[in-house]
């Protein structure tokens, strides 16, 4: 039983604690940032990039200077559909471009601010009227743009902490 209890502790913290690609995200992308996406997204530490708005707002005040990032991400995905009974349905074809803008700025020995904009959800399905899954959907597309400002304040050498908020334009369409 008290191994029980401890694994049921273990696997509870686990999910609470666990970042949010574990959980369902659709049509979410994470192609804020080349390098980000090139290192397997393990670029939370990382201090030298001006993406760090979006991936780690606080590690804006180890950049010196005013940093700007720009770039995009080109999507052209590809999905076929085999049915139990062998037919093949081709999903329409379509061509994606997710952008992004990052800008930081040193202030002074304490304080940076930083702005980004970009686009975690952008793609869609799109299925001819006539294929097996109609009545299920046909077309579901997600697109948005953030804007996103923040502030980042360095109250210990080794210690910074970030506040700042996303402003969402979303279009969905079904």
């Amino acid at each position: 039983m008290k191994n029980l209890v401890a694994v049921l502790a273990v696997t509870i913290l686990g999910i609470f604690f666990s970042g949010s690609v574990v959980f369902a995200g659709g049509f979410l992308v994470y192609t804020q940032d080349a390098a980000a996406t090139g290192m397997g997204l393990a670029f939370t530490a990382q201090t030298d990039r001006p993406s760090a708005v979006f991936y780690n707002p606080a590690a804006i005040n180890q950049l010196e200077g005013t940093n700007i990032s720009a770039g995009g991400s080109i999507i052209i995905p590809r999905t076929t559909y085999r049915s139990p009974t062998g037919t093949e349905t081709e999903m329409k074809h379509h061509t994606y471009f997710l952008p992004n803008f990052f800008v930081t700025h040193k202030i002074n020995d304490k304080f940076a601010a930083g702005f980004g904009v970009f686009c975690p959800f952008g793609l869609s399905t799109d299925w001819p009227s006539n294929w097996e899954g109609r009545f299920v959907s046909t077309l579901a597309e997600i697109r948005t743009l953030f804007l996103n400002p923040v502030i980042s304040w360095q109250v210990h050498p080794r210690v910074s902490l970030a506040a700042g908020f996303n402003s969402c334009a979303i279009r969905y369409r079904t």
